[in-house]
């Protein structure tokens, strides 16, 4: 299940670490088919992902079905996420298309 195809320092491969399903059992089987699916279609997982790029793609998505969210509330979101990251507390991961869409 491993690929270890040469990738960039911040892209990792598409698997999963054995000690994750000993402290969560019940996502072994949901973890397995969602990674073979993303092989499948040839995802890749980047780390450090700007953090309004992954809020544009929520904004898109699920954001549209809040109606409650305001601009003010996404720049907080940004700047709190930033915060994160700088503080060493955040870490962010895309998922990639082979068409470069996150």
């Amino acid at each position: 299940m491993d690929s270890l195809i040469e990738k960039p320092e911040n892209e990792l491969p598409l698997h999963f670490e054995p000690d994750l399903f000993a402290k969560a059992p019940k996502l072994k089987g949901f973890l397995k088919r969602n990674l073979k699916k993303a092989q499948k279609h040839k995802l890749t997982i980047v780390k450090n992902v700007k953090p309004e790029d992954i809020i544009d793609v929520f904004r898109e998505n699920r954001g549209s079905q809040i109606s409650n969210l305001s601009e003010d509330d996404y720049m907080k979101l940004r700047r709190l996420a930033y915060m994160g990251i700088y503080k060493g507390l955040v870490h962010n991961y895309g998922v990639y298309s082979p068409q470069n869409e996150l």
